[in-house]
């Protein structure tokens, strides 16, 4: 991605890339590590990155999400070196708007990435909207896991 910014979680669990004319702050629905990156020059949708370490018996991060394979129609799972990715598209209604949210789990030995881009679905199929998402999906491939535990 050029023209990019990197970011690298307060845990050192994992860093990004995301465009100069994107921002972030702290998720103030979000638990934990939660972080929201947003173009700061539009009113588009918004990116959620959740970290989560996981303790414990059967902690393992890779398990889980393909586990929640079987509950998310048209989940796709596989796996890109050693990281599990999980992948669907999923609707909501917030304040009765109707949303589209992509989401995407990502795995690695005890640590889970939930990731959400969220957008208002009259909005889906605009062509800002078809960009932003071609833009997240390049975000969200950008990710690297930094701990291997």
């Amino acid at each position: 991605m050029q023209d990019s910014n990197e970011f690298i979680s307060a845990n050192k669990i994992y860093k990004l890339k995301y465009p100069v004319n994107w921002d972030w702050d702290v998720d103030p629905e979000g638990k934990g590590d939660a972080l929201r990156f947003f173009n700061k020059n539009t009113d588009g949708g918004t990116l959620r990155v959740t970290a989560i370490t996981l303790k414990g018996k059967n902690s393992e991060a890779l398990s889980i999400i393909r586990d929640y394979k079987k509950k998310y129609k048209g989940a796709k799972f596989f796996k890109k070196e050693s990281v599990g990715y999980l992948t669907f598209i999923g609707e909501a209604l917030q304040d009765d708007t109707p949303l589209v949210i992509y989401w995407w789990y990502l795995a690695k030995g005890n640590y889970l990435l939930i990731i959400s881009f969220t957008l208002i679905k009259k909005q889906f199929w605009s062509k800002k909207s078809r960009e932003e998402i071609k833009m997240v999906k390049k975000i969200v491939d950008s990710i690297q896991f930094l701990k291997n535990r």
